[in-house]
């Protein structure tokens, strides 16, 4: 478990009274989802939050990436009809691109708040944040943007469900001395619908049965209306339904499928029309479409029957269009507001990293982060320097007052620069340059 300091940011905002924020993070924990068919997977995760106020309104925002902890297991009843797979499945033997199938959604983080003081550490508050739309698996963080619930819908009790009053839970945010534990729980769900299919399909003896079922009775039209031995082939088959019958897994169902292609080209043509008997032609070629259509039948009604499991695949989708574009009308909301602060760079007092206040009140709005840093133009966005490097270069010399040009090998500073909006965030690509400087004045006089 992380524990962490929060740090003070201090969002400045044009009004009298002060604004507080404060951010941190927690990484390595474990949580549990759920999907509409009973299944659940287990998940690890890092969050990155911030807690504050805009405008005299509270404001909270949480990222999280998620990754499938080692040995992770799908966990539901009958996932399979086999014994060692019916209640657990290893998430890691399903095929990589089925496991990118398998997305979180609607997570909920509830993250407490303790207060330090002369008898030590207590619980104070609860504050439960919208994870915003999840990536897949791996390390990219969610999309989200702030969100600003009323305060009476802001901070909850201790282990309880109720809600603070507007005045305790502004008390609450202003509190310097409190610092955030680990969160009492997490909700989330996951969409499992393309998993469960693949299981189903791969641990699904009926369509090998439809497919045997048919051969023998391929078999029994090449003997009867083409008067050919099918004696060996026919043990091939036999063979295979033994195997079918006695396979308790999917590597057993797949070797039985693998050798069972096999065996069924030799009957996907048909008999060759100058073996058949002339007299029987026609009794053979009705037997083979009966074969035929019965076979697409059975699958047919088989992939009807699998359908149920798009349920949760429909659902994520309609969250993920629902959530996008509550966020977009959230980030619009924000832009809006920022747009009215008055945002000029200030250098920190004891460091070199240049930052963003409000006229009229000492807090930071954008904290010191950059090496240098530009006012705001007409667009609302900012140059600023985020990183410098020396390269070794021959740059050209001389050339003044008659002087002739060389070419000499020297160290240049590069600055890369990047352009901000007001919430701070990058706009654009960033780019590396020289820094142009302008040149002392020279005068050059004729010696008489």
């Amino acid at each position: 478990m992380d524990i962490c300091k929060i740090g003070i940011i201090c969002i400045g905002i044009a009004i009298p009274s002060p604004a507080f924020a404060f951010e941190g993070e927690h990484v390595n924990n474990t949580g549990e989802a759920t999907s509409l068919y009973e299944a659940t997977v287990p998940f690890e995760f890092d969050v990155k939050w911030s807690l504050g106020t805009l405008m005299g309104e509270p404001v909270r925002n949480l990222s999280m990436r998620w990754s499938f902890p080692f040995g992770a297991e799908i966990v539901g009843e009958k996932l399979t009809p086999f014994d060692a797979y019916s209640k657990r499945f290893a998430i890691s033997d399903l095929p990589k691109s089925i496991q990118k199938t398998i997305r979180l959604y609607d997570v909920k983080v509830k993250i407490g708040f303790s207060e330090i003081s002369d008898r030590g550490r207590f619980s104070s508050a609860d504050v439960t944040f919208d994870a915003g739309v999840p990536a897949a698996d791996g390390n990219e963080w969610s999309y989200n943007v702030p969100g600003s619930p009323a305060w009476e819908k802001f901070v909850t009790r201790p282990g309880m469900n109720t809600y603070f009053s507007k005045e305790e839970a502004k008390a609450v945010l202003k509190e310097k001395n409190l610092y955030s534990v680990w969160a009492q729980n997490v909700s989330a769900k996951v969409k499992l619908g393309e998993a469960l299919r693949w299981l189903r399909r791969k641990s699904d003896k009926a369509p090998l049965e439809y497919m045997l079922k048919g051969a023998r009775k391929h078999l029994k039209a090449n003997e009867k209306y083409a008067g050919l031995p099918v004696g060996d082939i026919a043990l091939e088959f036999e063979i295979l339904d033994n195997q079918l019958a006695r396979a308790g897994s999917i590597t057993a169902l797949d070797d039985v499928r693998t050798k069972l292609a096999v065996s069924l080209k030799n009957l996907a043509d048909g008999v060759p029309e100058s073996y058949r008997v002339p007299a029987l032609a026609d009794e053979y070629d009705k037997a083979r479409t009966e074969v035929s259509k019965w076979i697409k039948t059975q699958v047919a009604e088989l992939n009807t029957a699998l359908n149920n499991f798009e349920t949760d695949t429909k659902t994520y989708k309609k969250w993920v269009v629902d959530k996008k574009t509550a966020l977009g009308v959230l980030s619009k909301n924000r832009s809006v507001i920022l747009s009215k602060l008055d945002l000029h760079p200030v250098q920190e007092k004891h460091g070199k990293r240049w930052g963003y206040k409000t006229k009229g009140i000492d807090q930071w709005v954008i904290k010191p982060r950059f090496l240098g840093a530009s006012r705001f133009n007409s667009n609302e966005t900012a140059v600023v320097t985020i990183d410098t490097e020396k390269r070794y270069e021959r740059v050209k010399r001389g050339g003044r007052c008659g002087s002739k040009t060389y070419w000499k090998s020297m160290d240049v500073t590069y600055y890369k620069s990047a352009t901000i909006d007001k919430a701070g965030k990058q706009v654009g690509s960033a780019h590396w340059a020289t820094r142009s400087t302008r040149s002392a004045l020279v005068l050059c006089s004729k010696r008489s």
